[in-house]
């Protein structure tokens, strides 16, 4: 978990020398010693380290959300009302706080609505946790390996 919000807003640096390390994990894997190493983690379905992030911070987010377990990160996410009627008064969103630094950014209580407010409509209102991390894993695939 505290690796988790430390990563959350981490530097491009970081993220990029741990995608090397999956690349080369990658490489070591399928013993493809002289190839081009960038399709590898597509052919093994693997999530670059940010959509890992996204994905971990997302199921924390629902598993807090809809069975309060863990409480001390439940009491961080705060249902948005709306002010008035429109079509998505009817999704489940979560309220941003307005923070003021990049450190304060980096923490649950921010990054887990920024996330799941992204989320399509058809991964939030999944009924059941294994439709929802399939859909999810499904969305952030084609969010990451999308051929032109």
């Amino acid at each position: 978990m505290p690796s988790m919000s430390v990563t959350y807003m981490s530097s491009v640096v970081l993220l990029g020398q741990c995608s090397s390390v999956l690349t080369s994990e990658a490489v070591s894997r399928l013993d493809h010693r002289y190839c081009d190493a960038r399709p590898l983690p597509r052919q093994l379905h693997w999530h670059p380290v940010r959509q890992r992030i996204f994905y971990k911070t997302a199921v924390l987010a629902r598993r807090a959300n809809t069975t309060g377990v863990p409480a001390y990160l439940k009491e961080h996410l705060v249902q948005r009302v709306p002010s008035r009627q429109t079509r998505s008064a009817a999704l489940p969103l979560l309220s941003v706080p307005r923070l003021t630094t990049d450190f304060a950014r980096r923490s649950f209580s921010y990054a887990a609505p920024v996330i799941w407010n992204r989320l399509p409509t058809e991964v939030m209102l999944c009924d059941s946790k294994h439709s929802f991390k399939r859909h999810l894993k499904t969305f952030l695939f084609n969010c990451c390996h999308q051929t032109v």
